[in-house]
């Protein structure tokens, strides 16, 4: 493998306020609370950081019930134990694709892992089991030779059902066969063929695989399809139906000063736009 760092810059679709965000903070500063490098300002953020402790426990709790279902290390529950404490958070994640998904995933794991030991904060992965776009996350490429060969699996499941419901069958089997060809047998097949058993969920075999993989980071994973973190979260949703007009407004003040600055609007919003995905 070769790796190439391309700026932003190069990527097609990059769009303005992005590029401008990363590469010409000063330009936009008065749309962001902070500047794009997270050391720069991390260790003086932190000490404005404030939760209500009540909060903090019952998250805590969730997590730490959580990550000892997907036999995490250690280093995870000692710290689930420091964000219980009070340590601040640094939160990465994404979709919970077939046998870990593809490598930008791992990326994105190691570097909140190692933003998180620069910063003194927690690092977390959030699981995105509440997703339903199934076609998205149902194969994995995987090399062979010169070319990356696809594996697929389809287990039973009703159009629309999120990730974090999706079980699968004994058809997962022919898919590590498949891995098993690949990768040839090796400790990383053994960790597939651990966490990727019939019953399992996407959710739950991808947590499982990557809290093995990651077991000396500490990163800490977290489900959001639990119901006590819905719980947890209503009465956010409830200030948000509350102070609709208060925040709708502010949306719209918002898309006008970004139009008026050259940039398009981020959020199409209009003056009774529902608040609620």
């Amino acid at each position: 493998m070769h790796p190439e760092c391309l700026p932003f810059t190069s990527i097609p679709h990059s769009t303005r306020l992005f590029t401008d965000f990363l590469y010409h903070f000063p330009k936009v500063q008065g749309f962001y609370a902070r500047p794009p490098g997270l050391l720069e300002w991390a260790s003086d953020e932190q000490q404005r950081i404030r939760y209500p402790q009540d909060r903090r426990e019952q998250v805590a709790a969730v997590l730490e019930r959580q990550n000892r279902e997907l036999n995490a290390g250690a280093k995870t529950l000692e710290n689930i134990q420091r964000l219980r404490e009070g340590a601040p958070a640094i939160v990465t994640g994404q979709q919970v694709a077939l046998f870990g998904g593809p490598a930008f995933s791992l990326l994105k794991a190691l570097t909140v892992a190692i933003l998180a030991e620069k910063t003194g904060a927690v690092p977390i992965f959030w699981l995105a089991t509440e997703d339903h776009d199934f076609a998205e996350i149902n194969f994995v490429h995987l090399p062979a030779g010169d070319h990356l060969q696809t594996l697929t699996v389809n287990p039973a499941h009703q159009e629309g059902t999120p990730a974090g419901k999706i079980n699968f069958d004994e058809g997962i089997a022919a898919a590590l066969k498949q891995a098993e060809d690949l990768l040839g047998n090796s400790a990383l097949l053994e960790v597939l063929q651990k966490s990727y058993r019939p019953g399992e969920n996407f959710g739950s075999a991808f947590g499982k695989f990557y809290a093995q993989v990651f077991a000396e980071s500490g990163l800490v994973f977290l489900n959001p399809i639990d119901p006590e973190l819905h719980r947890i979260a209503q009465p956010v949703f409830g200030d948000a139906l509350l102070k609709w007009q208060e925040i709708n407004d502010g949306l719209l003040q918002r898309e006008q000063e970004l139009e008026a600055a050259g940039y398009h609007a981020q959020v199409k919003v209009t003056p009774s736009h529902p608040l609620c995905f």
